[in-house]
Formats: C-alpha cells, sequence, structure tokens
C-alpha cells in the first residue's frame, strides 16, 4: 500500500477473538481486494492506528465525530 491517503480503499476484514489466560483479546486481519496484501493486527486499536495512517491522521474524516453513523442491522421479516 502506497504511504499517500487514497480516495477508496477495498479490501476484506477479519475479526476474531483469542482467549487468553486472564483475558480475551479480539485480533484482525485486513487484506487488500487490490494487491493481495494482508496486514495482521494484534488488537483493535492497532487495526485503527493502521486504518487512520491509511486515510491521514488528523484529516476531517478521522476527526469529525458527527459523521459516523451507527445502525443497528435490520430485523429480519
Amino acid at each position: 500500500m502506497s504511504k499517500e491517503p487514497s480516495d477508496y480503499y477495498s479490501g476484506l476484514l477479519r475479526l476474531w477473538r483469542e482467549d487468553g489466560k486472564n483475558q480475551t483479546s479480539w485480533r484482525a486481519s485486513l487484506e487488500s481486494s487490490l494487491t493481495g496484501t494482508r496486514h495482521t493486527f494484534a488488537s483493535l486499536e492497532e487495526l485503527f492506528l493502521f486504518l487512520r495512517r491509511q486515510v491521514g491522521a488528523g484529516s476531517a474524516a478521522t476527526t469529525d465525530k458527527s459523521m459516523v453513523r451507527c445502525e443497528p442491522p435490520p430485523t429480519p421479516e
């Protein structure tokens, strides 16, 4: 992946939970649809840091919380 922020990224995100000795941790991998490059992350925080760097840290998209919208999944009919 280039170091320049891009206007579009497509990839496959995998998340899984691993149970440790006294805690449960989330792991992640992100694979680029374009290049096939796979990045793995030991925590969600590492994943989020990577994504922030990809879109350019400090951009409006990463700092403006009013742009974040969470909606529940549709209920089956």
